[in-house]
């Protein structure tokens, strides 16, 4: 069977989640530029990210470090891929905003999601 089949669902899933980030910086003259890219993050269970939702003392960084696992389209100045890895995580995540990016867009891919939901008027 296929995983992507529209009336079946696995009781388990992967324990790591391929996310999409897209957003806009604004360069040196003041542009805004699109970026995106795609960041590869341990999934959490529904317990884990209660958890950690309720821990005083966990910080957007704190769980983005510990949980990415790899990334794609990341690149230097010059245009070249950079491999993933702790120190290069570290410096992305030291871009203003980027950590939060990157959270919410985990936190919106990681899980289920409704199809094609609409909200009710009622």
């Amino acid at each position: 069977r296929e995983w992507r089949s529209k009336r079946t669902v696995f009781i388990e899933v992967d324990d790591v989640v391929r996310v999409p980030v897209e957003g806009q910086l604004v360069d040196k003259s003041g542009q805004r530029v699109d970026f995106s890219f795609k960041i590869d993050m341990h999934r959490l269970t529904q317990e884990e990210f209660d958890k950690e939702l309720k821990n005083p003392a966990i910080d957007t960084l704190s769980l983005v470090s510990r949980e990415a696992r790899g990334w794609d389209e990341v690149l230097n100045r010059e245009g070249d891929p950079v491999p993933f890895g702790a120190e290069a995580l570290q410096r992305f995540l030291r871009i203003p905003g980027m950590t939060n990016m990157v959270w919410v867009a985990y936190a919106n891919h990681a899980g289920v999601q409704a199809k094609n939901f609409e909200r009710s008027s009622v």
